[in-house]
């Protein structure tokens, strides 16, 4: 298959009730995705296998492989992910910012040790959450090493990939990701795949709060050609306002006429 149209779904954060957050699904909403996933013959793998099948022709996949990871690090993708994870037999990779954990309301060493021995991957956040898109180089070397080796002292296992936060990078953060040896970077832009020098950087679909939840996420993992070309422009001509207009201002249009957090 074409690796590059495989769905890879971005969680945050879960919750028993729903909340205002933007990034919060609730426990019910998620349930009732990983099940669709199932009843729809898809299995989940981790970010390792689906490296390891751009990497090598000859690797190979479920005949309808998908990817769930999640970012933060926040503490219900132990509570509350794991347990239904584990109901469908499914596994995650998990990007975890390395300074929040156990902090109140984050994942402790404990949980993301269980989150490993339970088959979980447990990848990099960067350290602190910063976005890596205007940072100077010693701050760049800093949330990727320490993040990398605070992760691999908890879990006792490699720490080969890096989820931007707010999947906002640049060359800098993409050649800093390399001399580091990490194998793979993941960003925000739905079913974006490049190869920068010796490094990935694979693209993924947030899950948001939304009336049309439940739309996109079918939508994502029932993509087609047309539908990843159209995911792609939606998300270039995104970046581009963004340039343009500002941060500030882009967000604020965004609120008002498109009535999302």
């Amino acid at each position: 298959m074409n690796i590059g149209r495989v769905p890879i779904l971005v969680y945050h954060r879960l919750s028993k009730r729903p909340e205002p957050h933007r990034y919060t699904l609730t426990e019910e909403l998620f349930d009732r995705q990983m099940r669709f996933l199932r009843d729809h013959h898809a299995t989940p793998i981790l970010a390792q296998e689906y490296y390891d099948a751009l990497t090598d022709p000859q690797h190979s996949l479920p005949s309808r492989p998908i990817l769930i990871t999640f970012d933060d690090g926040h503490e219900s993708n132990h509570s509350i992910a794991l347990p239904i994870l584990a109901q469908y037999g499914f596994k995650a990779t998990m990007f975890v910012t390395s300074d929040w954990i156990d902090r109140e309301g984050y994942t402790s060493s404990s949980q993301l040790k269980e989150l490993h021995q339970a088959g979980m991957s447990i990848q990099s956040h960067g350290k602190t959450h910063t976005f890596l898109d205007r940072v100077d180089a010693k701050t760049l070397h800093e949330e990727f090493a320490a993040s990398k080796d605070r992760l691999e002292a908890v879990t006792g296992a490699g720490v080969s990939f890096l989820a931007f936060p707010g999947g906002r990078y640049d060359q800098a953060a993409v050649r800093c990701g390399a001399q580091l040896h990490f194998a793979a970077l993941f960003s925000s832009m739905p079913f974006y795949l490049n190869r920068v020098d010796r490094t990935f950087v694979i693209g993924r679909y947030n899950l948001k709060r939304s009336p049309l939840a439940a739309h996109y996420f079918e939508r994502v993992v029932n993509a087609g050609p047309l539908a990843v070309l159209a995911f792609l422009a939606a998300d270039y001509g995104k970046s581009s306002a963004k340039n343009v207009l500002g941060e500030r201002l882009y967000r604020a249009l965004w609120k008002r006429f498109v009535g999302r957090n």
